[in-house]
């Protein structure tokens, strides 16, 4: 994913996990979206979106990157 489709795919993250990410001020806001971006540079944002809709339809929090790459390999 490219920074912009990262910021896309995370805000898509706040919208079904709010609590979690409420008290974010814009220096951690900025750190998450350079640590996703580098970490799924090579995954579609297509892809990362289907992993992520599986993903919430079964975990109460929010993922970790930890968490995603074992949806990616489930799919």
């Amino acid at each position: 994913m490219t920074q912009e489709e990262t910021t896309k795919f995370l805000a898509i993250v706040k919208v079904a996990y709010p609590v979690a990410y409420r008290d974010m001020d814009d220096v951690m806001k900025k750190a998450t979206v350079r640590m996703w971006a580098n970490d799924f540079s090579t995954i579609p944002y297509p892809i990362m979106c289907m992993a992520f809709d599986r993903f919430k339809k079964i975990n109460k929090y929010p993922p970790t990157v930890a968490e995603m790459f074992e949806e990616l390999r489930g799919l």
